[in-house]
């Protein structure tokens, strides 16, 4: 199902014999593991090569789904603090992606559209000022932990998973777009949140969506007891508004 896998340790002896005739593409070819056009589902890629990637302001990136993609636990626990410019070709952050990874990433990609189950999660140098006009959904914690300055969340939206926005401690409002469909729960627990506005009634909303956040305004497009959800006691809550 998958290419060779070598020790990286000797891939990485492999690849930089290489660079020294200055052959980035035979660098990039020799690697047991790396396949420009390959998805690997169930791999983890050892730290070894994404160090020695960075070290030699080499993108890995690109050799990735043609560049669409960023694979399964592909960046998961990387502690190295370098920062880190994902490309706008990414369209999809798969599950636990970039989960406890420390690079400092500026920015999301142009054209992300789907952030699967912790794709984010404790990427704690990660800051969002602007979102992708294109990003469709939001997975479960997609981004517990992470420095969110910007709570207008764009128009195409239409998934918001459980516990997506715990624990951001720089989130104090949100406006959740009428495009929103789906809202699984307790997607705004424990970050310091102070005013909620809903644009739209989503289709499907768990009753425990917000009833454990500290939100103190919440503003609604529906009337009292038409949408089943639990309200926190700290909330003011506005309908028909």
């Amino acid at each position: 199902r998958f290419p060779r896998i070598a020790e990286p340790d000797a891939w990485v002896q492999e690849a930089r014999d290489d660079l020294k005739h200055n052959d980035l593409v035979s660098a990039y070819n020799n690697s047991s593991i790396l396949h420009k056009g390959t998805r690997f589902e169930n791999y983890t890629f050892p730290e070894a090569l994404y160090k020695f990637f960075l070290e030699h302001d080499i993108n890995p990136i690109e050799h990735f789904a043609e560049g669409k993609e960023i694979p399964l636990k592909a960046f998961s626990g990387f502690n190295s603090k370098r920062k880190f410019t994902l490309p706008d070709s990414i369209e999809y952050v798969r599950r636990h992606a970039f989960s406890y990874c420390n690079l400092k990433i500026p920015k999301l990609p142009k054209n992300l559209k789907v952030i699967e189950l912790d794709g984010f999660s404790s990427c704690k140098n990660l800051t969002i000022t602007e979102w992708p006009s294109n990003l469709e959904e939001i997975g479960a914690g997609a981004f517990e932990e992470v420095h969110i300055l910007n709570g207008n969340l764009p128009d195409k939206l239409h998934t918001i998973g459980r516990f997506a926005f715990n624990y951001c401690k720089d989130l104090t409002e949100i406006v959740i777009p009428a495009s929103v469909t789906t809202i699984e729960a307790q997607i705004l627990d424990c970050s310091p949140i102070e005013k909620i506005t809903f644009l739209g009634t989503p289709a499907q909303i768990d009753p425990d969506a917000l009833r454990l956040c500290i939100a103190k305004e919440i503003y609604v497009p529906w009337s009292e007891n038409e949408v089943d959800i639990i309200f926190p006691d700290t909330a003011q809550v506005y309908y028909n508004s």
